[in-house]
């Protein structure tokens, strides 16, 4: 049995999936796994068994990383692909059978949603496999004769992070001699990239016995030390979800994040969050994830605010226009693929194929209506002649051409908030600019009534 199996990129959810795979293995023993997933993400699968090949994806300018993945999967015939990021691929692809990760309901636990894909009534809790090495190396690191409390004190972005005097003052009474757990110690967990967000706790920690893992741990070899610690206690992390995976006593720590989702699943699990509930967090004005605006909350408002225009227009005029309905029906297509597929490459390719449609339109146009479509359009208030018009419907062409390779390039290289920032304040400067050098054209061509 040939099976693709697609994974996510964050190392979390990568962990939730992992029982699919131990699923998938006891029920078809001999089976042949490739497994598609992130560079850091990639390390959790690296012991499980049935294994023929990784794949790393990495992103690329363009999204050639999605091209990369197909050239490697699309010329094999597989028995079952298990795709949890809903791309696109898994439709490409010859196979037998699909399981399409998509997530109905954004408030069910991720665990509960992955194990419904399957029709499993049990959650398909995660199963992560280590080898020997591992075991070995947790064996020096973490000692078998004292009671070792894990501590995740990082996240993959600060708005998530407990502050770390917090975690300070939980380790001061929790450990040592005087602690709540006699004679234990820590282990702090974490990348040697996360470091600076941890300096104040690294430094009380210089004066006090400890473990510090901080860089020294592959993934498996801290699931290993897991699994010989008392408890973990950290911030909504990938750590988080190693340990509840480890079965031991675990608790999550969450602010901005939806703790319904991502809480540690299991019977030695919980969490606390903040007083204020994640829907509180995320629409305050003050809210910033990571100094970027989501397109995906944005996009169903501007559906909305859309249909709700073009319906005032109908109401006013009792006719809609054909470029703003245009424009609606892109707009409502885009964005719900964008949101079907939690996507954004829908919302960003689509000012490039309205504009390339506009130049399209007026290419062809006067083979249509036997005059350039632009007279046909702007002729009652604006009188040119013939040769005035075929000028200007041209350039009015290779406006719309080059603005639908500017909108490639821009979101191709940059950021989304580049992005948004060019559409929103960019787009508008342009199209006057452009305008304002069409003046000669109409003054030299302009016909005297």
């Amino acid at each position: 049995m040939k099976v693709l199996f697609i994974s996510s990129s964050r190392v979390g959810d990568a962990i939730l999936s992992t029982g699919i795979l131990a699923l998938l293995i006891r029920s078809n023993p001999n089976s042949k796994i490739t497994v598609a997933c992130g560079k850091a993400a990639a390390p959790v699968f690296s012991e499980t068994p049935n294994i023929e090949k990784l794949i790393i994806i990495e992103k690329r300018k363009y999204s050639l990383h999605w091209y990369y993945l197909w050239s490697k999967v699309a010329g094999n015939f597989w028995d079952l692909v298990i795709d949890l990021r809903s791309s696109l691929i898994a439709y490409t692809i010859i196979s037998k059978s699909k399981k399409i990760f998509k997530k109905k309901n954004k408030d069910l636990h991720q665990l509960k949603a992955l194990s419904l894909l399957f029709s499993q009534s049990k959650i398909i809790e995660p199963h992560i496999f280590v080898g020997n090495l591992n075991k070995a190396n947790a064996e020096k690191l973490i000692p078998g004769n004292k009671a070792v409390i894990a501590i995740g004190p990082t996240a993959n972005w600060g708005g998530k992070q407990w502050p770390p005097e917090y975690f300070i003052e939980f380790i001061s009474s929790i450990s040592g001699k005087k602690g709540r757990i006699k004679n234990s110690i820590v282990a702090i967990f974490g990348l040697e990239s996360e470091k600076y967000m941890v300096r104040p706790l690294l430094e009380y920690l210089r004066n006090i016995e400890h473990i510090n893992l901080i860089g020294k741990t592959s993934i498996l070899d801290a699931y290993a030390c897991m699994q010989r610690c008392t408890g973990f206690v950290g911030n909504d992390s990938g750590l988080m979800h190693l340990a509840a995976a480890s079965k031991i006593p675990t608790l999550g720590l969450f602010g901005p994040s939806p703790e319904q989702v991502y809480a540690p699943w299991g019977s030695n699990c919980s969490w606390v969050r903040t007083k204020k509930s994640f829907n509180e967090i995320i629409s305050s004005s003050s809210y910033n994830y990571k100094s970027e605006k989501s397109l995906t909350v944005a996009i169903p408002p501007f559906i909305v605010a859309t249909i709700i225009a073009l319906v005032i227009v109908w109401f006013l005029e009792k006719k809609i226009p054909m470029v703003p309905l245009l424009g609606g029906i892109l707009i409502t297509l885009f964005g719900g693929l964008t949101i079907y597929f939690d996507n954004p490459i829908f919302i960003y390719i689509k000012p490039t194929i309205i504009n390339i449609l506009f130049g399209i339109g007026l290419l062809v146009g006067k083979f249509f209506t036997d005059e350039p479509l632009l007279k046909k359009m702007l002729g009652k208030s604006l009188s040119l002649s013939d040769e005035g018009w075929k000028i200007l419907n041209l350039r009015w062409v290779y406006f719309f051409f080059g603005l639908a390779i500017l909108n490639e390039i821009v979101w191709r290289t940059q950021s989304e908030e580049f992005w948004v920032n060019f559409k929103v304040w960019g787009i508008l400067p342009i199209t006057i600019i452009f305008t304002a050098f069409q003046l000669s054209v109409i003054t030299k061509f302009k016909l005297n009534d």
